[in-house]
């Protein structure tokens, strides 16, 4: 009861707030009812997902795990010239077929976003958003998602973010983070530790502060800077084990180069800092780098050609200093599920370390794909994966890995031109492999396969 009367007092003072900006005339309503400066619009998101994996090296899955997922998310926008109100919800059903390791995905419905926008503040420079909301920046290698706990149900940071409009070609985010490990609007009686690290009841929660700039130097060259401080309170890992609090901070910058029409790039370099509240120093780095090649078209496939390779640093003795790269806020599938899933408490050392936690990765890549001018679209990356450091394993060397993912629309206008061409429905498959190397006790190849379909109304 107390989570609907904050819910609903933080839409009083949104409405109160918007309320107080100017009204344009004739602003479309819905699918055709008009109400004079004011705008009202609701849909809702719809995914079904299979998944089945098989001979995970190591990690919180069993050897057979499969499932399915039903996931839906109603929302609603309501606002004027001067900004906006959104919410919407989330909920997803889970059934297992195979492995069920003894968790229950709770049924409960939560508030996923809600935000206030308030646009062209100070002289029509600076947007506002206020609330809970998604933030997305660059390839998503240091902040995409803010619930790492509750894996694909939501990603949402609750937060203030501000664009500042410097130049026609210049933006500078600022925005402030303050993450929860529970989400405390919720209907249900499940607690859900949407930080968790090494297991449940871990009561750890997440806040920072950053800026992200954007700058678009030519249209042969984009510009990303940002710095980013993070703190992590002091936690129970595993439900009981104390662990200090640490604060890290992330400078770093990303190229987008063109070179001509069929050549461009993209290179991403960070360093961290910081200290842990043992004595522990931090010093970590991540590297990204890659060059695409786009063929010419033929009968209206697209073809392209990338080849990369992906640093994040591991930790190589227990001298003082952490050099392990913490991913911030992307605790989430970055290029691979099965290595990622095989992360651990207990790999570095005997410290404990995060559930998902990239860090400790060498990984050149080879990625084949296409593109179709009607929305299709496939790619096959594959290459090997190295550890930085061994961490008192047999090697160095994970395996061989590779992934294959096919997307393609269904139908682009599921409710018929009456509704502007709304609605739409979409599939993909999507397969990985690993062949296990000497770093994992497990030779056993191990294997993904997902099958998924998409819907908007």
């Amino acid at each position: 009861m107390k989570r609907l009367l904050v819910l609903f007092l933080c839409l009083v003072v949104s409405w109160s707030v918007l309320a107080q900006g100017s009204l344009p005339q004739n602003i479309w309503v819905g699918s055709g009812f008009f109400l004079p400066g004011w705008y009202l619009n609701a849909g809702v998101d719809l995914r079904l997902r299979y998944e089945a994996f098989e001979h995970t090296p190591q990690g919180v899955l069993g050897d057979d795990y499969s499932y399915i997922r039903f996931r839906w998310r109603p929302w609603l926008i309501f606002g004027n010239e001067g900004g906006k109100i959104y919410v919407r919800g989330a909920h997803r059903l889970h059934g297992y077929f195979d492995g069920d390791y003894g968790y229950r995905y709770p049924d409960e419905f939560i508030i996923d976003n809600l935000y206030l926008d308030l646009y062209g503040l100070f002289g029509g420079r600076v947007d506002l958003r206020v609330g809970r909301q998604d933030l997305i920046y660059g390839a998503g290698r240091v902040i995409i998602e803010g619930t790492s706990g509750d894996g694909g149900r939501s990603i949402y940071f609750d937060a203030v973010k501000a664009v500042v409009k410097l130049q026609d070609e210049t933006t500078l985010d600022l925005f402030g983070i303050y993450n929860d490990y529970e989400n405390r609007l919720a209907i249900g009686n499940v607690t859900r530790d949407l930080n968790r690290y090494t297991g449940g009841n871990n009561k750890m929660r997440e806040m920072g502060a950053g800026m992200y700039l954007k700058h678009k130097v030519s249209d042969d060259l984009a510009t990303e800077f940002y710095y980013i401080w993070k703190r992590e309170s002091s936690y129970l890992a595993n439900g009981f084990i104390p662990m200090p609090r640490r604060d890290v901070h992330t400078l770093g910058t990303r190229l987008l180069p063109k070179f001509n029409e069929r050549v461009s790039g993209e290179l991403e370099v960070a360093g961290q800092w910081g200290e842990v509240d043992d004595g522990e120093r931090i010093r970590a780095m991540m590297a990204y780098a890659g060059l695409t090649y786009k063929g010419y078209k033929i009968n209206k496939i697209e073809p392209y050609i990338t080849g990369s390779c992906y640093y994040m640093s591991g930790d190589d003795s227990n001298n003082g200093t952490d050099h392990r790269w913490n991913p911030l806020w992307s605790r989430y599938p970055q290029f691979h599920e099965l290595s990622l899933y095989s992360y651990t408490p207990w790999m570095n050392n005997g410290q404990v370390d995060g559930l998902w936690r990239w860090s400790n990765i060498i990984y050149p890549a080879l990625e084949v794909g296409f593109k179709l001018e009607r929305g299709d679209h496939g790619s096959l990356q594959t290459g090997p994966l190295f550890a930085d450091q061994s961490n008192g394993v047999s090697g160095k060397y994970r395996g061989w890995i590779a992934t294959a993912k096919y997307g393609f629309p269904i139908i682009a206008n599921l409710c018929g031109d009456e509704y502007s061409g709304r609605g739409m429905l979409s599939g993909l498959v999507y397969a990985e492999c690993l062949f296990p190397g000497d770093y994992y006790a497990s030779d056993n190849m191990a294997w993904l396969v997902r099958l998924e379909l998409n819907a908007s109304f």
